[in-house]
């Protein structure tokens, strides 16, 4: 069989197996989307250094330009998984970090956020702890400041007695 038709039957085959699998057991996630980058650096991978030893092994301009080939892939595919995941993950941990250091004031950024995706639901969710946190705190100062103000009126009503019970 021709070098070339193998080698897409093989890359199809094992693209579309990975693909469905990520989609049953990461569905939602932002694994699928990482893994399916990965897949695909791998089978370029895969496929250049075939190509490179079936027909190019003597040749070493060739075999540097598919070297290098293979890794500016690869350096692609990982700064798109970085975009990907480590961007808006860590955005999501500083956000969180500043909640949890009494930082109610902190911008969520939820309007480009795919709410299906679990990257998605965590910045969503983060939100929605912040807003419950504000909305809490809110009521915790009013009720201290109605428990004050009882106090005061609590106070000057017991002096008024206190005088009225001296005369």
């Amino acid at each position: 069989m021709n070098f070339f038709i193998s080698n897409l039957i093989s890359i199809a085959a094992a693209g579309l197996a990975a693909v469905l699998l990520l989609n049953r057991f990461f569905k939602n996630s932002v694994f699928v989307r990482v893994g399916i980058v990965w897949l695909f650096n791998l089978l370029f991978i895969m496929f250049m250094v075939g190509l490179k030893y079936k027909f190019f092994e003597d040749n070493k301009p060739v075999v540097i330009a598919i070297t290098l080939s293979n890794i500016i892939v690869s350096v692609i595919c990982f700064y798109y998984g970085s975009i990907a995941v480590v961007k808006p993950l860590s955005k999501s941990v500083e956000k969180l970090e500043e909640i949890s250091n009494g930082n109610l004031d902190v911008e969520i950024d939820t309007k480009d956020v795919n709410p299906n995706r679990d990257l998605g639901k965590l910045i969503i969710a983060s939100e929605k702890i912040k807003q419950n946190l504000t909305k809490v705190v809110t009521e915790i100062n009013n009720n201290v400041k109605n428990l004050n103000n009882s106090s005061r009126q609590l106070q000057l009503g017991s002096q008024q007695l206190s005088v009225s019970a001296s005369n």
